[in-house]
């Protein structure tokens, strides 16, 4: 008897407790849509608190209701410090200084369509699960700098006006940036992807860097466009990498990179010199039809395989020497090659009869 009492005294708080809590989360959503700044960061504070302290019942709620406001379709400049402000927020509950039970790192986060007008920094963030940025506008600085993006991140037609950094980021399998626009300056210097990296039909402003970042197999660049100045100097690429179809404009750089088997150039398009010195191939690489522009640098390049120019257009000469020790076991073919200006070959490297070498 005693116990039937009891617990049907605890099934009643604990209904009544839930009624509370939700009474907070409503309260906290409707001051967030309030009129005044001061209003929303409080509601902005408060529902993180419910999610810190509830993070079963809240956290993915509260997560879900700080990215639909940031989806919202009236914000413009006004908003920029509500915007700050959630970013903020939520930046520091994906960062490893907080206390385990008090991270969002394992919540879902939808950003699609989102403009942000403020800088977002989420330097060194951890985001376990989705983050889905499809869509979104960065009008300010982006900082993904050391970010950890483990599952399946996506910046698909994402649009970034200023600084896109994610220098030293870690992206897990399958993260696409297909058809994002980025302005200059772009850095994923030392970043590491997973398999299936795609930038497919990207733009790059000038100044790209890829310095030492590490690519998983499978990535895929096919018909991006890369304005002048992109760097790719020491750069790790894992078999099966697309290229087809990308363009370049001047002063482009692989050298010292090493790709896997399976890379493919064909029919991409190079401006005023591309460096390729001292980088390395395994097998089956293809510049099939690829344009190159003045002055396209190979020098002491390695080829592990089967590489083919066939049907590659040079407008102004391209230097194949080799220099130390470098590995000539297998030439390129040149079938059919087309030559304006002539290939430079050292005396003795290369099968006599090359088309058109001088």
């Amino acid at each position: 008897m005693l116990f039937g009492k009891w617990g049907r005294r605890r099934n009643e708080d604990n209904v009544m407790d839930n009624s509370r809590l939700r009474a907070r989360f409503v309260a906290a959503v409707e001051r967030l849509n309030s009129a005044t700044l001061w209003e929303q960061i409080a509601a902005v504070h408060a529902l993180s608190a419910l999610a810190d302290d509830f993070p079963e019942l809240y956290q993915q709620r509260v997560v879900n209701v700080l990215c639909g406001y940031l989806r919202g379709e009236t914000h413009d400049r006004s908003t920029q410090e509500i915007q700050s402000a959630i970013v903020t927020e939520i930046a520091d509950h994906l960062r490893d200084n907080r206390p385990p039970s008090t991270r969002w790192c394992g919540a879902e986060f939808d950003f699609r369509g989102t403009h942000f007008f403020c800088d977002v920094d989420f330097r060194e963030v951890r985001f376990d699960v989705r983050a889905d940025f499809r869509g979104a506008s960065f009008s300010g600085n982006t900082l993904f700098v050391g970010a950890e993006l483990c599952h399946c991140a996506r910046f698909d037609s994402a649009v970034f006006s200023e600084n896109a950094m994610f220098a030293g980021a870690t992206f897990g399998d399958d993260v696409s940036f297909d058809s994002a626009v980025f302005g200059p300056g772009a850095d994923f210097s030392k970043a590491a992807f997973g398999r299936g990296a795609s930038f497919t039909d990207a733009i790059f402003g000038v100044d790209s860097w890829f310095y030492g970042a590490v690519f998983g197999e499978g990535s895929d660049f096919s018909q991006a466009r890369f304005g002048d100045n992109t760097c790719f100097d020491q750069a790790v690429f894992g078999s099966i990498t697309r290229w087809g179809g990308a363009e370049f404009g001047d002063f482009v750089s692989f050298e010292q990179s090493i790709f896997g088997d399976g890379t493919d150039f064909t029919d991409s398009v190079f401006g005023y010199n591309v460096s390729f010195a001292r980088a390395e191939f395994g097998s089956g690489a293809e510049f099939e039809s690829v344009q190159f522009g003045e002055d396209a640098w190979f020098i002491s390049v390695i080829f592990h395989g089967s590489v083919s120019f066939a049907g590659a257009l040079f407008d102004r000469g391209a230097d194949f020497s080799f220099y130390d020790d470098a590995d000539q076991s297998h030439p390129p073919k040149f079938a059919e090659l087309p030559v304006v200006a002539g290939i430079l070959c050292q005396p003795g490297d290369w099968p006599s009869g090359l088309p058109g070498s001088v």
